[in-house]
């Protein structure tokens, strides 16, 4: 771990999946490099997204541009000596929950994007193996069952059996083999463990309160400086200081330069909601290798036991404003109780957002759970916990410098997709500051990336009536939140 006052050529603040990701394509690129956290042990905050069981990993995007990009990260999970462990290719079962167009044409896009010819081309198999069999719609209950594992199909609820079907109660679905989940904290971790192995520094207890200018020229950055005192700089000609601070980026960008906060903020926290519950050694057995299954109707998901029996179930939604991400050095997650009351600074908080976490939230989630599982309802809930996003506009990422300040680079809005991205997020960054060893950005993603793209699109969305936005919002939730 460095000391207080040190130099590099590069200061990260922030471990999550962007900063590790970062750090570790800059320190293999020969850089010098400090990460600063506001962790105890200088790796990812216990309320941060990336301490979490784990990820949707999957391609199927609506997004050609994120569909392709996907395809070339899986291949990197099943080929990574580093990353490959954490990734586990059970499939990803999407329904639409009842009949409908809306849930019909969601379902279409997935399939046909999926197998669009020449994005294939993208994809490499486990080495020594063959690629699965690409997204295709589920036309009956049979073809339904066939996507668990045999002993399980005994256990499972009507509403899976019931895909395929047009009756009243019925739904549609569709199956991508080529996809899956990753376990999040173990793979963020051992992605910037792989950084400090190859020379990066890394400094705990470090919550940045300050951006230094240098003294000649007062729209450079040099560094920063932390809440107890200590100052970090980026030396040399090629210093910078890249922000990767997660859902908690816009809260330090109004600390450390409120003058110039409307221009270099356009993106906000949300609150979203876990469960865990605990499966007992015949339970996990069973439910092993089960493909992800995602409620689109509801943003319902949930996974197969991990491997000490626990179960995640999650909403995927526009989140609420309450809790908001606390900046002080955390000791645990917050849950769904956490700083649910009280003032909110509303310059900090997303408008599409609810103001607060349901008080049903818990038993909605385990409801939801046992139409999939139905002997899981009955367990007791192990663990709630709030996931925060860091949400874009339009679930665009930016990875940019920031306006009137050289030196100074955000990446982040995450917008609840990026985790996936893990392998590749440090190479966006490194060809952002125009790194060689790196492929270069599109020219799409050159725009969809910068800050004038996101103030353009924050100033539209402004202009937009309460009304009117409420109807948007509604009519565009299957590509909106189509990013999970």
């Amino acid at each position: 771990m460095a000391g207080p006052s040190a130099v590099s050529t590069y200061i990260v603040v922030g471990a999550g999946v962007f900063g590790a990701s970062t750090a570790l394509e800059l320190v293999k690129a020969g850089h010098k490099v400090t990460v600063l956290e506001r962790s105890q042990d200088g790796f990812h905050s216990p309320d941060a997204a990336s301490n979490d069981l784990n990820k949707i990993v999957r391609a199927d995007y609506s997004d050609p541009h994120y569909r392709d990009l996907a395809k070339e990260t899986i291949s990197i999970w099943r080929r990574s000596p580093l990353l490959s462990r954490f990734y586990h290719e059970t499939g990803v079962l999407f329904r639409s929950g009842h009949n409908s167009t809306e849930g019909d044409a969601y379902l279409d896009v997935g399939v046909a994007r999926a197998n669009e010819a020449g994005s294939t081309l993208l994809e490499q198999p486990h080495p020594g193996k063959k690629l699965k069999p690409s997204a295709y719609h589920i036309k009956s209950g049979e073809e339904a069952l066939r996507c668990f594992p045999p002993a399980v199909r005994p256990r499972l609820g009507e509403c899976i059996s019931k895909i395929g079907s047009r009756a009243a109660d019925g739904q549609q679905g569709y199956f991508n083999a080529r996809g899956g989940w990753a376990e999040a904290d173990h793979a963020t971790r051992a992605v910037l463990q792989e950084a400090i192995r190859l020379g990066a520094q890394v400094v705990s207890h470090a919550q940045v309160d300050e951006v230094l200018f240098d003294q000649g020229d007062k729209t450079r950055v040099v560094g920063v400086k932390t809440a107890d005192g200590r100052s970090f700089f980026a030396g040399g000609p090629d210093g910078h200081v890249i922000l990767c601070a997660g859902a908690w980026t816009r809260g330090l960008l109004k600390r450390i330069a409120p003058e110039q906060f409307d221009a270099w903020a356009p993106m906000a926290p949300t609150a979203q909601c876990v469960i865990t519950v605990q499966l007992d050694e015949e339970q996990r057995r069973a439910f092993k290798d089960l493909p992800v299954v995602f409620n689109i109707e509801t943003g319902f998901y949930c996974f197969e036991p991990d491997e000490h029996g626990l179960v995640k179930a999650a909403f995927h939604c526009e989140g609420y404003q309450r809790p908001l991400p606390d900046p002080s050095i955390p000791s645990t997650y917050p849950t769904f109780t956490t700083q649910q009351d009280g003032p909110v600074d509303e310059s900090l908080v997303s408008t599409r957002a609810a103001p607060r976490v349901p008080a049903d939230t818990p038993q909605r989630l385990l409801q939801e759970l046992g139409l999939v599982y139905p002997e899981l309802a009955k367990l007791k809930i192990d663990s709630d916990r709030i996931c925060f996003y860091s949400e874009s506009e339009d679930e665009n990422w930016i990875i940019d410098y920031l306006p009137r300040a050289k030196g100074l680079i955000l990446a982040g809005g995450d917008s609840g997709h990026a985790f996936k991205f893990l392998p590749i997020l440090g190479q966006l960054v490194c060809a952002r500051l125009g790194h060689s060893q790196v492929p270069s950005l599109t020219p799409h993603q050159d725009r969809v990336f910068s800050f004038a793209y996101h103030t353009e699109l924050a100033r539209q969305n402004e202009r937009v009536t309460s009304s009117s936005a409420s109807a948007s919002s509604s009519s565009a939730q299957a590509t909106l939140r189509g990013r999970l």
